[in-house]
């Protein structure tokens, strides 16, 4: 692992479950793969952090937030994070592309 500090990893993934740490280390060794080499960089890692830890915009997460309180108090968890990503059945369009920080996701069925 070239130059790859796992403390500043650990602080990017801060609360991530232990399904988006195993994902972050599997996106990191297929970057480095898929460009033949032997060792994972820094920039692969981050390029994995990136691409698994999406981040959500304050307002998918506060109306997230508002539609969960009344069932749960305190910190929201890894899996809540991620659930929040998720657009709601109401934005499924067929046919449309959504793109995502950089992602583009396909319509099912591709």
């Amino acid at each position: 692992m070239d130059g790859v500090d796992l403390k500043k990893i650990e602080k990017k993934m801060n609360g991530a479950s232990g399904a988006e740490l195993k994902a972050v280390c599997t996106e990191a060794g297929m970057f480095a793969l898929r460009e033949r080499r032997v060792h994972v960089t820094k920039e692969d890692f981050e390029i994995a952090v990136g691409k698994v830890m999406m981040e959500v915009t304050k307002k998918n997460m506060s109306s997230y937030v508002q539609s969960h309180s009344s069932s749960r108090s305190g910190p929201l968890s890894a899996h809540h994070r991620h659930s929040a990503a998720h657009p709601g059945p109401s934005s499924a369009r067929p046919g449309l592309q959504a793109d995502l920080l950089g992602l583009s996701l396909p319509p099912s069925g591709y």
